[in-house]
């Protein structure tokens, strides 16, 4: 039983990693709508995980030394998928961190540029205001491209 509820658990980390990388891919591409519904597959893959965990706490209370096992190689592959699951976290955190870092740079740089767009905007309409002291005909209302108005 043991078993079988580990290799659930590897194949579980095994699709939440490769989840991760095309969360990667679609940060990096910029892919906001495609982005989201991984986002939310990955919420129920880790969902089941959390799941398959519950199902290992009874088995949390018995070292794994003590605990019986059929045969030496059920006990090494056990080990084998323990070791699989530790590896594919570590790999799914550092991943999740190089895609938070990509988001937060790409948040960073659109704040730079409605910055400049702002600027731009005081700029424009403080050549306006500026002409129109100089040329009053420039006071006369007229269409605004830049804003829509």
């Amino acid at each position: 039983m043991l078993i079988k509820i580990l290799e659930k658990r590897a194949d579980a980390f095994d699709r939440i990693y490769v989840t991760s990388l095309r969360q990667g891919e679609l940060a990096h591409g910029n892919d906001m709508p495609g982005l989201l519904e991984v986002l939310a597959a990955k919420q129920r893959m880790l969902d089941d995980l959390e799941r398959i965990e519950r199902e290992l706490d009874p088995y949390r209370d018995t070292p794994p030394e003590k605990r019986r096992w059929a045969t030496d190689e059920e006990r090494r592959y056990a080990d084998r998928l323990i070791r699989r699951c530790e590896i594919r976290l570590r790999a799914i955190i550092d991943q999740d961190r190089e895609s938070e870092r990509i988001l937060a740079e790409k948040r960073s740089d659109i704040q730079k540029e409605l910055r400049n767009l702002g600027n731009r905007h005081v700029s424009n309409e403080y050549v306006r205001q500026t002409v129109a002291e100089r040329d009053p005909e420039e006071q006369r209302p007229r269409l605004d491209i830049q804003s829509g108005k």
